[in-house]
């Protein structure tokens, strides 16, 4: 069985894991119920309730990336640049200009639709303040079993502790991945 993590997609509907909790919303025509989903632009996704607030010394570089992220169009798009030319000082004013606004629309612990491309400086997993779920078990495996992913001695260990199938799912049932 293939686990993911993120937004899964089937027509118009679709849910989302939470890559920290595991915990899962799902929707219709692209609104959640329970909580609106966060996703990075590194493709963490995660409930707004982790989300870090911006803090307030961004490098430049951060500025831009927030304010190109999707869904601050409604933000930062009354203004007339060039986005494909944008230098420091463009940057500087459109976030300066907008920087409350975009603060609050972080901030908002519902957002209908979710937040998408949201920027990494509010990224739990990015700030390495969190583990994703999937990133315990990858350290789990390189740390345990190496990087060659030979199973063969955790079969060879799983088959010397349990005498049967039972009893190994006695032991493993209450593990959530």
């Amino acid at each position: 069985m293939k686990i993911r993590t993120g937004f899964v997609s089937n027509s118009s509907s679709s849910s989302f894991v939470c890559c920290i909790s595991g915990v899962i919303t799902s929707g219709r025509d692209g609104s959640y119920e329970g909580f609106s989903p966060v996703e990075c632009i590194c493709g963490h996704g995660f409930q707004p309730r982790y989300a870090l607030e911006i803090p307030d010394n961004l490098t430049i570089q951060q500025k831009e990336e927030i304010i190109r992220s999707e869904g601050f169009e409604s933000i930062t798009g009354e203004y007339e640049v060039d986005w494909d030319n944008l230098d420091k000082e463009d940057i500087e004013k459109i976030y300066s200009a907008s920087e409350k606004s975009i603060k609050s629309y972080l901030s908002s612990s519902y957002h209908e639709y979710g937040i998408f491309d949201a920027p990494i400086c509010i990224c739990p997993i990015c700030a390495f303040q969190k583990i994703s779920r999937n990133d315990r078990i990858k350290f789990l495996v390189k740390e345990f079993i190496g990087d060659d992913g030979n199973l063969d001695k955790v079969d060879q260990e799983i088959k010397q502790r349990f005498s049967n199938y039972d009893e190994f799912w006695e032991h493993i049932k209450g593990i959530k991945l």
